[in-house]
């Protein structure tokens, strides 16, 4: 039995209309969400200011590979680290390496804010960052968990972001910490659009802020997580952390469980610039692939229904290309009705947050260069074919390379795993 065409074209109007429907939903509530975060930073601070209590500090922990870093994420984090050991309220910085990089330390240890720690091997399946967090909260435990005179937060951040205007921002993330309990905060990525391969990355790592509608869909970024010292020293995280790879979905997943609230702190930006990098297709796509990688892994469930609608996203908007030769006119007029709205309301996306953010910063400068600006937009149109392409090599891949570490992809008691290759290969015998 053969469908008619009258009644294939009212098919494929309704799943069309569904689909932009849906997506011009999710713009709007996300965008609420956003805005709620951002209104709740800047209420207190700016209208109605709460003198913070004056034993509210902030510890910095760091975990650094500066070997595996490039000249630019260096420079800007050693901004960031300067900034902060001027701040006040910064109580102190843990700068946590395997590596012992005379020069670098040097540079930026220079006050007694700073305390340099070698990484400890404490944990045999884990990674190297999560090696480095171990290694710091132990040492937190033992400077300050017997003594919690001082009201001290845990500020956890990569060594290769820069944070913008960190008094303010220290400021604005104290003031919320005052009257909330039970919270945990976090703040994404923004590369700095200088280049093709630092708008690449930004197409990618901006996926995060979409995941802000609801709780159960938030993201936390491990490069900015933020938490009471009295609720980590609770949480026994070194324990959970031992045997994974990631960082943040851990922590994710362990402060969620515990009823605390997953608060994006649209303020709480760290910009990186990779600077003009040989291989960048190459560079990007193995970044891509990692990061993919640790939804697959924490949140399976999440990663299919991310790969169907990114899937069915795809079909839909080449399903009227591949009519083009059986029937123009019905594929032209799918066109302009489907794939040309769906295409504009993915560039509107990424109109409104290059907006929202040189409004929040001032300039544009520290989002990047208006040629590539202009062609981050245009390329969101079409991230669902990017990221169709990424998810599907993530769902074959075998082993990644992490900070010039290899890890094996596996799966263990039903559930995908990745493994340091030297563990896998202890368990293989």
């Amino acid at each position: 039995m053969f469908i008619s065409e009258d009644l294939m074209m009212i098919f494929i109007i309704i799943i069309s209309l569904t689909a932009i429907i849906f997506n011009i939903m999710h713009l709007t509530f996300n965008w609420r969400k956003i805005l709620k975060y951002h209104f709740l930073l800047n209420k207190e601070f700016l209208n109605k200011p709460r003198p913070l209590r004056d034993n509210m500090k902030i510890i910095i922990v760091s975990p650094c590979k500066f070997s595996s870093a490039r000249e630019k994420e260096i420079i800007m984090f050693k901004r960031f680290i300067k900034n902060a050991v001027n701040n006040d309220l910064v109580e102190k910085i843990f700068l946590i390496s395997d590596e012992d990089d005379p020069r670098i330390f040097k540079e930026i240890s220079n006050s007694q804010k700073i305390k340099m720690l070698m990484t400890e091997d404490l944990c045999k399946y884990c990674s190297g960052k999560n090696k480095a967090l171990i290694t710091g909260i132990k040492r937190l435990r033992e400077e300050y968990e017997k003594d919690l005179s001082k009201d001290l937060y845990i500020l956890f951040v990569d060594c290769d972001a820069y944070f913008h205007d960190p008094e303010n921002m220290f400021r604005k993330i104290l003031s919320i910490f005052s009257y909330r309990e039970k919270m945990f905060l976090t703040g994404y990525r923004w590369y700095v659009m200088r280049n093709l391969c630092n708008t690449f990355h930004n197409i990618v790592s901006t996926m995060y802020f979409e995941t802000v509608i609801s709780r159960k869909t938030i993201i936390v970024w491990g490069g900015f997580m933020m938490i009471r010292a009295k609720d980590l020293f609770e949480s026994n995280v070194e324990k959970e952390l031992e045997n994974e790879i990631a960082d943040d979905a851990v922590m994710r997943r362990i402060f969620d469980k515990k009823g605390f609230e997953i608060i994006f702190c649209p303020e709480c930006i760290g910009f990186t610039d990779l600077g003009d990098v040989r291989g960048c297709l190459k560079d990007f796509i193995r970044w891509a692939e990692r990061q993919l990688l640790m939804i697959r892994i924490y949140t399976p469930r999440g990663f299919r229904y991310v790969y169907t609608g990114y899937l069915i996203m795809t079909l839909l908007m080449i399903m009227p290309l591949i009519l083009l030769p059986i029937n123009y006119l019905m594929a032209t007029y799918l066109i302009m009705i489907f794939t040309v709205p769906l295409y504009l309301i993915g560039s509107l996306r990424a109109s409104i947050l290059v907006l929202f953010y040189r409004k929040i910063f001032g300039s544009k400068d520290l989002l990047g260069k208006t040629l590539y600006i202009i062609l981050y937009i245009l390329m969101n149109g079409l991230r669902a074919f990017i990221a169709l392409a990424l998810l599907t090599r993530v769902i074959f891949l075998k082993e990644i390379l992490w900070r010039e570490k290899r890890y094996v992809v596996m799966k263990i008691g039903g559930r995908i795993k990745a493994v340091p290759s030297e563990s896998f290969y202890e368990m293989s015998c």
